[in-house]
């Protein structure tokens, strides 16, 4: 709680309030946080996914870039 002279105009709903919004912005911060993790980790294994597939289903010269026709 707040002392002194601000304590006359803290009341307990607004003290309620308060913590109440800090509590759910903490709570949407977090679910960003989870979100972006497993993302990020939903990417990680699709590229994993696909190295593993084309590597072992193609030959390594065909995975090189080919040059366009206009950069020669």
């Amino acid at each position: 709680m707040v002392s002194g002279e601000r304590a006359l105009h803290v009341t307990p709903v607004r003290e309620f309030r308060r913590l109440l919004g800090r509590l759910l912005t903490e709570y949407v911060l977090l679910l960003l946080k989870l979100a972006e993790i497993s993302f990020f980790a939903a990417g990680s294994f699709a590229r994993y996914l696909l190295m593993l597939f084309t590597f072992y289903d193609y030959d390594i010269s065909r995975l090189k870039k080919k040059r366009h026709f206009s950069e020669t």
